[in-house]
């Protein structure tokens, strides 16, 4: 099967707008991209410098791989990526005009229908803006978080009368709740990643475990209850692997961890896997090469390979650290570079280092680095954004993964400082984030956050 180039021409009335097409498989389709700001209006453009077009696939172990590179007279980039035999299409904005205004930002992923409009997003480079008439259903905290396509799933959460149990659906493109309805079973602090394209497996507070149905036109569906194995129900992470399923880590009773994994593949069926490591905190990532477990205890941390449900998880070396309880485990979307960074000593006081870690999984290599900024009470997104904090914090950062090694560079500033709050990061680059506990109490607002031009 082969794609063409992206093809694009540019006019500007008011605002930019795109013409992308693209061949998916045997059908041409196209779409018009329009810049807006959050609140709607044309951005502030005044003569664009310059624009990059490029056409990504990706191949089966996920990586990217620039086809066609063309650079045009405004600076917008539009990339087009392969998945699973179509063509998903996104535009990432890096708009710098000759009149001095900067801009950032982008759209979600989008499968482009003839005559689609599509809108991109877009801010200043570090600012975060409120998404007007967005607002989640309920002040909460500490809810479930799931993309499917281009909409946000919010499931359960905590409240100020305790257990949330409100399924809601946000249009990512249209930045828009698009469905809303409760739930038959209680959910509080509930867990929850996507199995495929349109079924969630959910973890609720209480320890119930099912999938869970959704449709994007029709919202959400009916349940089926998954039997995990034992301890399941205190799992410590319910984790999305790329093209394989969901899977449900550990559990048990802190004095005795359990050291099993649930698979729920893609099929529905689900199988059992024991890890190696018989103690420890455990934290988890995901890449497409597969799964990873690390689990820390007060001496070292051991890193676990798990490539597929049907394979046992491959053993690395106990790596040398101290006590770390809580830590932050990123991968890139390879899965063969890691970061572990963050958590508390024994003294409850964050811990300020972390790891590099390359060469996985044939063989892993650790490098120090460091983490100034370093909080508890944060939420810490997949793609390696961590936002928010004890105390309401008002600030953003990215862990950047490069061959060479990782950082943790500032990405923007919240207008509303908040702890736990719900993160989600669009494959262009802004981050979305909902809710969590502010200054004076919990919150119901949202704000859509533009990371530096870079």
């Amino acid at each position: 099967m082969s794609r063409s180039p992206v093809a694009s021409r540019t006019r500007v009335v008011g605002a930019l707008v795109l013409g992308l097409g693209a061949a998916a498989c045997v059908d041409d389709r196209s779409a018009e991209v329009v810049l807006q700001t959050v609140a709607g209006t044309p951005p502030p453009l005044a003569g664009i410098v310059s624009v990059t077009t490029r056409t990504v696939q990706r191949g089966d172990d996920g990586r990217p791989t620039v086809v066609t590179e063309a650079v045009r007279d405004e600076s917008v980039r539009i990339a087009v990526r392969a998945r699973e035999g179509r063509v998903d299409t996104y535009v990432t904005v890096a708009l710098e005009s000759s009149g001095g205004v900067a801009l950032t930002g982008g759209t979600p992923w989008f499968d482009p229908g003839s005559g689609e409009q599509v809108a991109a997003f877009v801010g200043a480079p570090g600012s975060c803006e409120p998404v007007p008439g967005m607002q989640l259903s309920a002040p909460r905290t500490s809810a479930a978080t799931v993309v499917l396509g281009t909409h946000l799933l919010v499931l359960g959460g905590e409240g100020p009368a305790g257990s949330v149990d409100t399924l809601e659906a946000f249009d990512l493109g249209s930045l828009t709740r698009v469905h809303s309805t409760t739930s038959d079973v209680p959910l509080g602090r509930a867990r929850a990643a996507a199995v495929d394209d349109d079924t969630v497996l959910v973890l609720t507070e209480s320890g119930a475990a099912f999938t869970l149905a959704y449709d994007a036109r029709r919202g959400f569906g009916g349940r089926a209850p998954i039997s995990l194995h034992p301890g399941g129900d205190r799992a410590v992470d319910v984790v999305t692997v790329p093209y394989k399923g969901a899977v449900v880590v550990g559990g048990g009773d802190p004095a005795t961890p359990s050291r099993a994994i649930t698979w729920v593949a893609q099929n529905g069926l689900t199988s059992t896997l024991i890890l190696n490591a018989t103690s420890g905190d455990r934290v988890v990532t995901s890449g497409s090469i597969g799964l990873w477990v690390a689990s820390t205890n007060p001496a070292t941390f051991e890193l676990e390979f798990i490539p597929n449900l049907d394979s046992p998880p491959i053993r690395r070396a106990p790596y040398n650290d101290g006590p770390r309880t809580g830590p932050t485990l990123l991968t890139d979307v390879s899965g063969a570079r890691l970061v572990l960074l963050g958590g508390v000593d024994d003294a409850d006081v964050p811990r300020t280092d972390g790891y590099f870690v390359t060469g996985c999984p044939i063989a892993c290599f650790t490098m120090p680095m460091s983490w100034p900024g370093a909080r508890i009470g944060h939420t810490a997104d997949r793609d390696g954004v961590l936002v928010g904090g004890i105390g309401a914090d008002d600030s953003i950062e990215e862990v950047v993964i490069r061959s060479s090694g990782a950082t943790v560079e500032a990405f923007a500033t919240l207008r509303t400082g908040r702890e736990r709050p719900m993160v989600t990061r669009l494959p262009s680059g802004p981050t979305f984030v909902l809710g969590g506990r502010g200054p004076s109490g919990l919150l119901d607002d949202t704000e859509l956050c533009f990371g530096p031009a870079r």
